[in-house]
This record gives C-alpha cells, structure tokens and sequence, in this order.
C-alpha cells in the first residue's frame, strides 16, 4: 500500500483475509429466495465505522465501513470491500415517496482503474447515473436506488446471490435498468468488444414506485438491457438459477450486440409485474434459451423472445 493511502485513511481501512458470511441460514437455491439483511447485503444488526477515503488506488481489503461514493484507480490486483455500506451524496430512498432521489454523484462505487474490484456482504445505495460501475466481483450485496443499479465491464463479471431493486430515475426521460451493458460504441469488427457476465441466483426486480397493482409507476426499462451498445460489440456468459420481474420487458434491447457466443440462460424465473412480459420480442439473435426458464408463479416454460 502506498504511504499516502495510509496517510488518508488511517485506521479507516481494516485489512485481513475475507470474513465468513455472517448471516447465516440455508443455501439460495434460486434467486427469489434473497432477503436483504437475512442472505444477502448487510445483517440487520450491522455496526459501521464512518469513513471518509472516496479513491483507493493500491489493492486493500476494506471491512465494516459506512462510506460515500468510492472510486478505484489501481492497475492490478484486488480492492475488496466485504460488510460495507455505499451512500450516494443526496441520496433518498424511494420510501420517501416523491422526494426520492438517486443521489447526485455519478457513480456509487466506480472501478475506474484496470485492477479487479470486489463486493461481498455490501450494501451499494444510490447513483445518479450509475449504483456500480465496471464492477468485476459481486457476492451476497444489495443495491437500491440508482438511475440504473449495475453496468458490468468489458471482459469477465461474477454477480452472485445479488439482490437488486427500486430503481429510482433521475429524470422522467431516463432509461433505467438494473443491469445495462453499454460500452463500445466505436468499436470496429477487427476490434469488437465482449462482456462475459456470470450471473447465479440474483435477484432483479425492475420497479421503481409500484402502485396498487405491482406493477412500477415509473417508466423503468427492464431487469436486463442488452444491445443498447455497437454493432461491433457482444455479451456472452451464463445467468442461471435468477429471478426476474417488472419493466417494460424483464429482459430488454436488441438490434446490436450479438458478437461472441450465445449467451446461455438456464432455470431462471419470471414474475407477472412487468408491463409488456417477460423477453422483448426483440431482445437478441444471439441467445440459448431452454424450457428450463419458467414464470415463477405456474412453473410453465417461458419460450424464449415473447
């Protein structure tokens, strides 16, 4: 660590190996099974120091911290936050109704540098355009609150046992989702760029303020965008064993982003909240979808683009 990160952050930064899961309780077999404060994100009970460093630039395992919008800048290895809590400046969270608000710093947690960036047991609230940017590792952690919740990098993700709910959009022109690939616009078919995303047991319920019905009284987007990038850009990976609800369409895009191989989805299940249905039928040519995603409610498949 660099002398200067010291300096700044003092006894604020508690180093060690990983902690154990704390909360305790049975295995997730699906994702609909996620409670924040029981599974996933921080224990009910959890105590957090306040801390006040916003970027780390060496690799560092932070633990039990309340902080604001980070940011990391380190070229390799690790910066891992395990029991932490992110708080956007301005944030306010959807229960106070009309004078919800994202917050006003861009970005939550921002992995700006080329290093791999760790979330576990964490709780990431707010985010005027984004909760968690170019994240690479997400295990056990509840997001809220942001214009959209997650934008995974270029190249390999790991979203674990992620809960990730009440989008709350900045503007009513806004095009909120709780993950949105967007990256290489300029990319050329020599050069395209790939997103390969792991997605196991998550948890994605695209509604902002819900009325009588369930259903969002925002003009949310979806629980998945896909495609809203180049032409010469693609997702590929796995999301198997999720949940997923609400939105225009739960899963969302289309027209571009089809490079690199099928993307494969295996024993997910689909809520009734979303406003259109489950899979725009424009979504993706290139997909691997089989009767094993099902709606959640009757166990019937859920047939690919609907």
């Amino acid at each position: 660590m660099k002398k200067s990160l010291v300096i700044c952050c003092g006894a604020m930064l508690a180093l060690g190996s990983p902690m154990s899961r704390a909360q305790g309780g049975a295995p997730v077999q699906q994702g609909s099974e996620l409670v924040r404060g029981v599974n996933c994100g921080l224990p009910a009970d959890a105590v957090l120091e306040k801390a006040t460093e916003t970027v780390f630039k060496e690799p560092v395992v932070i633990t039990g911290k309340l902080l604001g919008p980070v940011k990391t800048t380190h070229s390799e290895g690790v910066v891992k936050f395990v029991k932490c809590r992110f708080v956007n400046t301005g944030y306010v969270p959807l229960s106070e109704g009309d004078k919800a608000s994202p917050g006003t710093a861009y970005f939550t947690v921002q992995r700006a540098g080329k290093g791999s960036v760790e979330l576990e047991d964490c709780e990431v609230l707010g985010g005027k355009s984004v909760a968690i940017m170019g994240v690479d590792k997400i295990t056990r952690t509840y997001v809220a609150g942001g214009n959209d919740l997650f934008r995974p990098p270029e190249g390999e993700s790991f979203y674990t046992e992620v809960l990730g709910e009440g989008l709350i959009m900045d503007s009513p022109a806004s095009h909120s989702d709780i993950l949105q690939v967007t990256f290489g616009k300029d990319r050329t078919p020599d050069n395209p760029a790939v997103a390969t995303i792991h997605l196991l047991r998550c948890k994605f319920d695209a509604r902002g303020r819900a009325g009588g019905d369930g259903r969002s009284l925002d003009a949310v987007n979806g629980a998945i965008q896909l495609g809203s990038f180049g032409p010469n850009t693609g997702v590929t990976g796995e999301i198997t064993d999720c949940y997923f609800d609400g939105g225009a369409f739960s899963l969302a895009g289309g027209d571009h982003g089809d490079a690199g191989k099928p993307i494969v989805l295996r024993g997910n299940k689909f809520g009734r909240l979303s406003k259109y249905g489950p899979i725009n039928p424009r979504w993706r040519e290139n997909q691997d979808i089989d009767d094993s995603n099902v709606w959640a409610d009757t166990g019937e498949p859920v047939k690919g683009r609907q």
